[in-house]
Formats: structure tokens, C-alpha cells, sequence
């Protein structure tokens, strides 16, 4: 491992533990999501991560692009949510694209990348017990990010190789500040009271 990935891995440990531990995701985990409680919590990581890819996935030199553009997750999201029974995505809100801020350059649109590949750890952990509960149809963006067919790669290896490949181009600093960001964004949009049912 580079000394680059341990520094963003040191960095970020606790914001990301502070996003598993969100009651959301521990229902996640424990198996205790109902279809509407699952629907309400992909509405709200779809807001937050379609505020997030927004920037992280533009603008990014071409090979790495073209390396990472098949992880997008928003629109698997919005499938998801649309299977369950959602409506219209929830729009962004000014404090979520404050939290965020911008990710101006490949550094900082890199890091962003390295924190959602924590999160989507996160929720990927969640997969067989929601499965067993709601059935597979229901879970295909936890599936995509969880077990994956042979030979398909998994986001946050990609990232990894991504960031080994051109860690002596990354502002490390950069880097770090965005996938701060990223955590923070994505757990305060957890952080909403949810609707009513």
C-alpha cells in the first residue's frame, strides 16, 4: 500500500466510522430495514451522493475516467428507489452543496472517490441481510457494490489502483480535504429527520 492510500486511510478512520455508526446504517446492518425505512434511506445517500458526483466523476483526465465512469452510483440509487416505490429524487439542498464545496481539481475529485468507496463499503455490508429480507431486485445497488461477478472489479479497488498509479501527480493535502468533505456530506445527509411514511 502506498504511503498516500495509509495517509487518506489514517485521515479519514474516524468520519468513516462515524458514518457506519449513523442509526440508518446500523439498521442497515442489523437487518432491521423494512422496504419503506430502505426506500427512505437510498432517497436520502441518493441526494447526497448525486451532490458528490456532480463534481467527482467530471473532469477527471480521460484514462481515469474511463476507469471509474462505470461506478457512478446515483442512478442506481434512483433505479432502487423507483423499484420501492419512490418518487421523484429528493433535490439538493443548499447545505449539502455547502458541506461539499467544490472539487476543483483531479486531487481533490480523487479523494471524494476514496471516501465513496468507503461508503459504499459501508452499505455493502448490509447486502445479505437485506437480501434475505426484501429479496435480491430489491438490493441491486448493494449487490453492485458488494459481491461482484468474477472478474468484475470492485470500486474501491479500482480507486485504489487509480490513486497508486498517479500518487507522485496527487496534492495530497487536496486529496484529504475532499474525501473529509465527502464523509461529512454524506453522513449530515443521513442526518435528516426522516419523512413520514
Amino acid at each position: 500500500m502506498s504511503s498516500l492510500l495509509r495517509f487518506l486511510e489514517n485521515g479519514t478512520a474516524e468520519l468513516a466510522r462515524a458514518f457506519a455508526r449513523s442509526s440508518d446504517i446500523q439498521r442497515l446492518l442489523a437487518g432491521a430495514c423494512g422496504a419503506d425505512d430502505y426506500r427512505r434511506l437510498l432517497e436520502r445517500l441518493r441526494r447526497g451522493f448525486a451532490v458528490i458526483e456532480l463534481q467527482a466523476f467530471a473532469g477527471l483526465p480521460e484514462p481515469v475516467h474511463a476507469r471509474l465512469k462505470t461506478h457512478r452510483m446515483t442512478w442506481r440509487l434512483r433505479h432502487d428507489i423507483g423499484i420501492l416505490g419512490g418518487t421523484a429524487p429528493l433535490p439538493a439542498r443548499a447545505e449539502d452543496l455547502e458541506n461539499a464545496g467544490r472539487f476543483s481539481t483531479a486531487s481533490a475529485k480523487l479523494g471524494a472517490q476514496f471516501a465513496l468507496t468507503l461508503v459504499l463499503d459501508s452499505i455493502a455490508r448490509g447486502q445479505q441481510a437485506l437480501t434475505a429480507c426484501l429479496g435480491p431486485a430489491l438490493v441491486s445497488c448493494l449487490l453492485f457494490n458488494g459481491r461482484r461477478a468474477a472478474g468484475e472489479p470492485q470500486f474501491a479497488a479500482v480507486v485504489r489502483s487509480v490513486i497508486e498509479d498517479r500518487a507522485d501527480e496527487i496534492d495530497w493535502s487536496e486529496a484529504m480535504a475532499a474525501a473529509r468533505r465527502t464523509l461529512r456530506t454524506l453522513r449530515h445527509a443521513l442526518a435528516e429527520t426522516p419523512r413520514p411514511a
